[in-house]
């Protein structure tokens, strides 16, 4: 039993979800080779919390860009 679980912090570790601003930081981003990535968080630095609702500290993330070149 967690002393989180006792105050119902929730964890935020949201990897392979859609980026969200309102509840992820963008700490570094990545290209990636499939477009199911694009936007996708890859990795997280640094887990996030919420409280009753409200953010407490935001998830930093790292997140995959697709980027098609035309030649």
């Amino acid at each position: 039993f967690s002393i989180l679980n006792k105050y119902e912090i929730i964890t935020l570790n949201p990897v392979g979800e859609v980026f969200e601003p309102k509840y992820h930081e963008v700490v570094k981003i990545l290209s990636v080779d499939s477009v199911e990535n694009h936007n996708k968080i890859l990795e997280v630095v640094q887990k996030g919390y919420m409280f009753s609702g409200s953010l407490l500290r935001s998830a930093k993330v790292v997140i995959g860009t697709y980027n098609t070149i035309i030649t």
